[in-house]
């Protein structure tokens, strides 16, 4: 063992973590070498002085100083938190914000006229009202969205006005019913109602079961998220 290794061995040795084949080799140095002797005797008073020194009493109020003065939990661990204890709720919640982004297009109202129908040889549009002139008929049913209808003439079906009014000269004759739809609910319910419609017999069946597995898909996808938060390590 030269010096620098001896130098190296001297903090296990006053540590007490020295093997005992390295403290030998430590002791054989020594014994020849004054310089590194020395080096120990002025480590071995060194810590004596330390240990020599009464430990300060730490203030009273040091503990309540020291947790104020860590930072406070973000938002995002206190949200991270809630889910954890409620996975039931959280997985719910998410659920219900993927189920309703996915049907943004069903929910949010389009400014432009629509007019749809079987019949539109005999309707007449200008600007955005609608006009089923008096002696003309339309057979069939009749929506119109973001405008106003005006009926002269005769229809043979149901009138749906979504988003507009209706107005009914005294010629005017509906075989079915005239449905006003202005609430939001309503229109959204009468869209996701009119999106079945456009399916019928097995093709209906099967545009429900899609709907009913894309909500089984994000359901699962919440609950792999929630276990990505449990098992992930959080930033305070």
């Amino acid at each position: 063992m030269d010096c620098r290794d001896a130098r190296r061995a001297m903090h296990d040795y006053l540590d007490g973590t020295l093997e005992a084949g390295r403290l030998q080799a430590l002791k054989h140095h020594l014994s020849g070498c004054p310089a590194c002797e020395s080096h120990l005797d002025r480590l071995e008073m060194t810590e004596a002085m330390l240990f020599a020194v009464p430990a300060p009493d730490a203030p009273e109020d040091m503990t309540g100083r020291v947790m104020a003065a860590l930072p406070k939990p973000s938002r995002k661990t206190v949200f991270v938190q809630w889910l954890k204890r409620h996975p039931a709720a959280a997985v719910a919640v998410i659920f219900l914000l993927m189920m309703t982004g996915s049907m943004t297009t069903l929910w949010e109202p389009d400014a432009t006229l629509s007019v749809k129908g079987t019949d539109l040889d005999d309707v007449v549009i200008e600007g955005d009202l609608v006009i089923v002139p008096a002696g003309r008929v339309v057979d069939g049913d009749l929506t119109v969205e973001n405008g106003q209808l005006r009926v002269e003439g005769e229809i043979r079906g149901n009138v749906t006005v979504i988003d507009g009014s209706v107005n009914l000269a005294s010629t005017a004759h509906i075989a079915g019913q005239v449905t006003s739809i202005n609430q939001a609910i309503d229109r959204f319910w009468f869209k996701v109602k009119s999106f079945f419609a456009g399916f019928t017999g097995n093709r209906q069946l099967t545009a429900k079961i899609a709907l009913m597995q894309t909500g089984q898909f994000f359901f699962h996808s919440s609950c792999l998220f929630l276990q990505d938060l449990g098992s992930s390590p959080h930033v305070y």
